[in-house]
């Protein structure tokens, strides 16, 4: 199960890049990951600040408490306000946003795009 959790993660961080530079109010993003209060996802965010490993059991966690869910597939979702900016593991800035889905407030993590390195 972890290493399902794992991929999708992994994929989800991929396809939650935009080609825009910031993310704003209003963007669609893809989702593959979300929660329903903000504490969980912040414990989340927190894990994703120390080791890929560590932000995966925290999303299992907090999966298993029913707080989180893991999507089968990406989802449209529209950015509402952004929550919190931090810097994860492997250094991208990464931002926590609200989404409202039928009214209910819905939590999900969208990274920025990464550096392009040099081939230089």
């Amino acid at each position: 199960m972890l290493a399902f959790i794992l991929i999708v993660f992994a994929t989800f961080m991929s396809f939650a890049i935009n080609a825009k530079e910031y993310f704003n109010p209003g963007d669609p993003v893809g989702i593959r990951f979300m929660c329903r209060s903000e504490s969980a996802i912040l414990a989340v965010a927190n894990a994703d600040t120390k080791t890929l490993k560590a932000a995966m059991a925290m999303i299992q966690v907090q999966s298993k408490l029913g707080e989180c869910a893991v999507l089968p597939g990406p989802a449209k979702a529209i950015l509402r306000s952004r929550v919190y900016t931090y810097v994860d593991y492997d250094g991208v800035k990464t931002e926590v946003w609200l989404i409202v889905s039928k009214d209910v407030p819905i939590y999900v993590i969208v990274a920025q795009p990464a550096a392009k390195k040099s081939s230089a």
